[in-house]
């Protein structure tokens, strides 16, 4: 059952500051979901990538019908 499962993350949320004097922040979240595919292809094809983050990556292009499931480009 993987209906209650959290989207994955693209990068780490982000603090923006919108009113100093006040101190309001307002949280900017980067799923891979709301993710440019030039950007996933981008982050995809980097040799810096973390393997982990490689696979997340690769399961969205597959979503997205990208990528073949076994990592080729279609």
């Amino acid at each position: 059952n993987g209906s209650n499962k959290m989207p994955a993350k693209f990068k780490p949320s982000e603090q923006i500051l919108v009113d100093r004097q006040a101190k309001k922040y307002k949280t900017v979240n980067y799923f891979m979901h709301a993710t440019t595919t030039k950007e996933l292809l981008a982050a995809y094809e980097n040799s810096n990538t973390k393997p982990k983050n490689k696979q997340n990556i690769r399961n969205e292009l597959v979503k997205r019908k990208v990528l073949s499931p076994l990592g080729r480009v279609l």
